[in-house]
């Protein structure tokens, strides 16, 4: 084959086959799949604040600024739930982040408040 021939071929020929295309759709599946499985979950996810003043549950899926006395507020946003404005000094439970999957806490000792996920894993329960 001369340098024109393959120069032509090159050309003419399809960027991808059908075989290739097909490909490409089941690996964008598999990988919406496994973002779905890794980074969805927590609908019916609840945020418990439990203080000295007691306990209290609310939706996760529900945005607010919840006053928890006088201590710190807790901001639920977007499906996750962080600590701002505490009243400590190390303000260790504001620098934890958000939290929004079952079982991550903030706590707050100096103000001995503890704010937890809860809902349903996405991990089996192992005995």
């Amino acid at each position: 084959m001369t340098n024109e021939e393959r120069r032509d071929a090159a050309i003419n020929s399809k960027p991808f086959n059908r075989l290739d295309i097909v490909f490409f759709a089941v690996a964008i599946a598999v990988i919406a799949v496994v973002a779905v499985i890794v980074f969805g979950g927590g609908a019916g996810a609840t945020v418990t604040v439990t203080s000295d003043s007691g306990t209290a549950v609310y939706p996760l899926s529900v945005d607010a600024e919840i006053d928890i006395d006088g201590k710190l507020t807790l901001v639920i946003e977007d499906g996750k739930a962080f600590v701002k404005g505490a009243c400590c000094e190390d303000k260790i439970c504001e620098h934890t982040g958000k939290i929004s999957r079952p079982g991550q806490m903030i706590a707050c000792l100096p103000s001995g408040i503890v704010i937890t996920v809860d809902g349903e894993s996405d991990f089996a329960e192992v005995r």
